[in-house]
């Protein structure tokens, strides 16, 4: 787990400026940081755990290019932004490797540029075999009954076991990049943000219905949207397609409440899980949050989880939503079309877009962000809204116990009121000195509930579990809150997928067949992008450039006559071998002397 503010490693201190980037020859810095970053991360160690429960004996020849320096390898192209392709990578260990770079990674002098493809294939095709849970055969054309078979006849616990290990070994390399140099965390406040995006493998076409083979990705699938963003299974209505798999992403979001003049903390990417498109969106998100929480449960615990409607939306709260809440975590999250307005209750209290609200809250207050949404009325009156629901909003009498149970009060019961209630005569006559908004007899509830009649009611952690939220949707504090974060994953997105960067969207650069090759190799696509994003922070945010100014093409010096060059337009009686024949004067610090200005 990491430990903030130890302040022991210098890594990245002792590398210097340039942890991205490619030069013609790959400097030995790059090769001990990469190593360092990965060992540290005790991943060289756990690979040799798993290589000695398979391996049967220590006969044989030793590979010319172990476990640890495939790694590394593959960790500097995505680093360099080159195709991860074993033609680059042999082209990198053979000529563009310092012998001494080569020594530190246990490759031997002398290979053959063939010898060195063969040796780092090899490499990586074991190292995926002791985390591999979707094994196929991707030498030989299958139909679909044959890739079918294939998928039934794995074994279910190894299969279970391997994908533990393969989330474990892509979500360390990650933590690797951050636990060289903790202090870049400092300020953090726990809040993260998770989204999910597609990509492609080298298959575009994939398999379609009508065909009788199998994908050379038998576990890929389409990701189709429709012109509205939404899930479709026609391709004729779909404006968005590929053939490949999709990645859950955590990545630090803004403090909830910020210090304003304080220096921003690093936000690389901590956690990541990988499924096909639109595949359990519950599951594969709860897992990426999962292992960014069990290394960074420090900042975490506590913090807030922001995502789309796609999570928590979508999602049964036991399947999500819950088990974030047992990390000690909240939720800001977005509401479909039909979440809107009074969608749950308990004790009789109405939950109104994530929080409990008095049954007794004006119709236009609980139906404002409907309207909003119809277009029935104007942002100004929207925020006016918003802000009218809070006297109606209950409140919590104590903190929620080790189990989760919270006792709620009636906003019309206690000393601090926000509104007086017929039900609550004597509450009334507590806060008569007070200008508290009154509850109208027309509004009260036919049949009042405990909510009603009690001073305060236990509310159960389930109680409204799936639209519950912990910041009031649609205030300032929310919108802040949740545009920021969009924000800025749909920005790590964009920068993963950019072309003419590490060119995530692009499957001809990973021409690795299977899930796990995939998987690991788009890990070391966001490991170079989170090296890219501490380099900034780290020495370009720290020393920034002066900023130069616009470069002017039209300038009033452009016009000025300069004999000398013959730049600008001659004066009047100057013409080509007639007129004065010395220059007029251009001297502006005579002009100065001379004229009052």
């Amino acid at each position: 787990m990491l430990q903030p503010n130890d302040g022991t490693s210098t890594a990245y201190r002792d590398h210097g400026n340039g942890l991205w980037g490619q030069e013609p020859m790959v400097e030995d810095r790059r090769v001990v940081l990469i190593l360092r970053l990965i060992t540290d991360a005790l991943i060289p160690e756990r690979l040799n755990e798993w290589d000695s429960e398979v391996r049967k004996s220590n006969a044989g020849q030793k590979a010319a290019v172990s476990y640890t320096a495939a790694i590394v390898i593959l960790l500097i192209l995505a680093v360099e932004g080159s195709p991860l392709h074993f033609t680059k990578g042999a082209t990198l260990i053979q000529r563009r490797l310092t012998p001494h770079a080569r020594h530190i990674l246990g490759i031997p002098e002398g290979l053959t540029w063939t010898q060195c493809y063969h040796a780092l294939q090899k490499a990586f095709t074991r190292l995926i075999a002791l985390a591999d849970p979707k094994p196929a055969k991707y030498g030989s054309k299958m139909t679909k009954a044959e890739a079918e078979a294939m998928i039934a006849a794995r074994d279910a616990d190894l299969c279970a076991r391997n994908q533990v290990r393969l989330d474990w070994l892509c979500n360390q390399l990650l933590y690797a990049t951050v636990a060289a140099h903790p202090q870049m965390l400092d300020g953090w406040e726990g809040n993260v943000t998770i989204d999910a995006t597609a990509y492609s493998v080298q298959d575009k076409a994939g398999q379609t219905s009508r065909s009788l083979y199998a994908s050379i990705e038998p576990d890929a699938a389409f990701y189709m949207r429709d012109a509205r963003h939404e899930d479709t299974d026609d391709p004729k209505r779909a404006r968005k397609w590929l053939f490949g798999y999709e990645i859950h992403l955590v990545a630090p979001a803004a403090n909830t409440n910020p210090t304003p003049g304080t220096r921003q903390f690093v936000q690389p990417v901590i956690g990541i899980s990988q499924c096909k498109p639109s595949e359990r969106p519950a599951h594969f998100g709860l897992s990426a949050i999962t292992s960014a929480f069990s290394n960074f449960s420090s900042y975490m615990r506590g913090g807030l989880v922001v995502a789309d409607r796609g999570y928590f939306a979508n999602s049964k709260a036991e399947d999500l939503a819950l088990p974030v809440r047992a990390l000690g975590m909240g939720i800001i999250t977005d509401y479909k079309k039909e979440q809107l307005g009074v969608v749950d209750g308990y004790a009789g209290a109405d939950l109104i877009e994530g929080h409990f609200y008095c049954p007794a809250m004006p119709k236009p207050l609980q139906d404002v962000t409907s309207n909003m949404r119809e277009h029935t009325v104007d942002p100004e009156l929207f925020v006016r809204r918003i802000d009218a629901r809070h006297p109606y909003l209950l409140r919590r009498k104590a903190k929620p116990d080790k189990d989760g149970y919270t006792p709620m009060m009636c906003p019309a019961a206690g000393p601090n009121a926000t509104v007086t209630c017929p039900l609550k005569p004597k509450d009334a006559l507590r806060n008569s000195d007070k200008a508290l908004l009154p509850i109208f007899t027309k509004n009260l509830p036919t049949h009042p509930d405990r909510i009603c009649n009690q001073t305060s009611v236990v509310f159960p952690p389930t109680a409204g579990a799936k639209f519950r939220q912990d910041v009031r949707y649609a205030t300032r504090e929310w919108f802040r809150l949740y545009r920021a974060a969009r924000n800025f994953i749909e920005s790590t997105n964009a920068f993963l997928k950019n072309q003419g960067r590490l060119a995530l969207s692009s499957g001809d650069r990973r021409v690795a067949r299977g899930y796990a090759k995939q998987y690991f190799l788009v890990t070391t696509l966001i490991f170079a992008a989170n090296l890219k994003r501490i380099n900034t922070y780290l020495w370009e945010e720290a020393n920034p450039k002066t900023a130069k100014q616009p470069r002017r093409r039209d300038q009033l010096n452009n016009f000025r006559w300069v004999p000398s060059t013959g730049r600008g337009k001659k004066p009047n009686g100057i013409l080509d071998g007639h007129g004065p024949t010395e220059p007029f004067t251009d001297d502006l610090g005579e002009l100065e002397k001379d004229t009052e200005l």
